[in-house]
């Protein structure tokens, strides 16, 4: 009788390691193809292996993403750190029509910028939205409003060194919108 019972933990045994072995190869367990003993989990739920590798990339992808924007963030941060309290004289010039070349100088400060020109139409300084270009280029908008209600947009490009700007200026008219670009011509930095 111990004979037996060691023969038939024997048989129990093999069987089992068959199985494992035929699993980690990959190929369907006996009991699946004839249908014997205990229900399998079906090889569906588990994850092939191209789905693991692609879930594994789209993971990588997120962190890699992640770890772009947060660089991207700092930058900015940086950027905006030295934009502020600068002083940058510009040189303003029609477009599309003849004129003079005018002079002015923009200020950024407590984070907002101002043209001097402009402060003497009584142009209130204003705050300025910054975002930044797949290049580096730092660029910073605004609208600036006086108290007789007059409007000026103001669109700007820092390049990524920070030593020079261009940029638009655009006046609404009733009758039509007047645009100037605007390029610097000096920069200075302002005690805070």
């Amino acid at each position: 009788m111990r004979r037996n019972i060691f023969i038939l933990i024997s048989i129990i045994l093999t069987l089992s390691l068959m199985d494992n072995i035929e699993a980690s190869s990959g190929r369907v367990p006996r009991e699946e193809k004839e249908g014997v003993g205990s229900p399998q989990v079906s090889r569906e739920a588990a994850p092939s292996k191209k789905e693991a590798v692609r879930s594994l990339s789209k993971e990588r992808q997120k962190k890699l993403e992640t770890k772009r924007l947060q660089k991207e963030k700092e930058l900015l941060q940086k950027k905006k750190k030295a934009l502020n309290n600068t002083e940058w004289d510009i040189e303003i010039v029609p477009i599309g029509r003849k004129g003079r070349k005018t002079k002015d100088t923009l200020i950024f400060k407590d984070m907002k910028v101002f043209s001097k020109n402009l402060k003497n139409k009584r142009f209130s300084p204003t705050n300025y939205s910054l975002h930044l270009n797949q290049d580096g280029t730092l660029v910073w908008e605004t609208m600036q409003t006086n108290q007789d209600g007059k409007i000026v947009f103001w669109r700007g490009e820092i390049t990524p060194d920070m030593r020079f700007m261009r940029g638009i200026i655009t006046f609404p008219d009733e009758e039509k919108n007047k645009d100037f670009s605007f390029k610097s011509t000096a920069k200075r930095i302002l005690a805070p």
